[in-house]
């Protein structure tokens, strides 16, 4: 049973993952959705609907999902990168400015 949530978990991000490749980002958060519910640690879920909600300008939700993504995996430099950018398209320069110099 284990091994078939991780199937479908996989299985699942990468739909969400292509989605969001192919500019459908709607599509994406769903599947992304369905992919964090399976297994709520993967950061790299919370990363990439992160950046789909950003496409969508749904920052606070990106926001959160980068978060969430750092909380997971602090040593993700692009994490802080891109949440950065969120905050800067919000003008919060002093967390952009916070997050571009974890980036680096």
């Amino acid at each position: 049973r284990q091994r078939l949530m991780c199937i479908r978990d996989m299985s699942l991000y990468k739909r969400g993952y292509e989605h969001y490749r192919k500019g459908d980002y709607d599509l994406a958060i769903s599947e992304l959705t369905d992919s964090i519910v399976m297994n709520p640690s993967s950061s790299v879920a919370y990363w990439v609907r992160g950046l789909a909600y950003s496409k969508t300008d749904l920052y606070e939700q990106a926001i959160d999902d980068y978060d969430l993504a750092i909380r997971l995996d602090p040593t993700e430099h692009k994490l802080y990168r891109n949440r950065g950018i969120v905050f800067h398209k919000l003008n919060l320069e002093r967390q952009a400015l916070r997050d571009f110099s974890e980036a680096i």
